[in-house]
């Protein structure tokens, strides 16, 4: 609900609440939270959650990097998607959402960045993955 919404204060206290009541937060709960930080414009946010849930032993998956790739492509920071690429193949694949969701950032980006769009598309394909963009 409100990670959909990008209301990060509201996660965030369910998440607070969570962990009051004895609960151990889960992949799921932490992703929900960088989606949340994501969809605010807040990819520090985004980034601080990642980290935290590493802190905690809790192993990410790919919808976890995507939300932090989703973060920084909003606001069309090719640099930081390509980084976060990076490091999610340094563990798995990046999957359809992952190269979507990047070559968004590239239309985000001022300028645009057509060739790393064009990059990106290719390196999908060569993967056997469908563009949905």
């Amino acid at each position: 609900g409100f990670a959909r919404k990008g209301r990060t204060d509201e996660a965030v206290g369910w998440f607070d609440k969570m962990i009051a009541e004895g609960l151990e937060p889960n992949v799921v709960s932490y992703t929900a939270v960088i989606d949340a930080c994501a969809k605010a414009g807040d990819p520090a946010g985004a980034v601080r959650w990642f980290e935290a849930m590493l802190e905690n032993g809790v192993t990410p998956n790919a919808l976890s990097y995507n939300a932090v790739i989703n973060s920084y492509a909003r606001l069309g920071e090719t640099e930081e998607v390509s980084r976060w690429l990076d490091r999610m193949r340094a563990v798995m694949p990046p999957d359809e959402i992952s190269y979507n969701t990047a070559i968004f950032g590239c239309a985000n980006a001022r300028p645009p960045d057509a060739d790393e769009a064009e990059r990106l598309f290719k390196e999908m394909r060569a993967a056997s993955l469908q563009p949905t963009v």
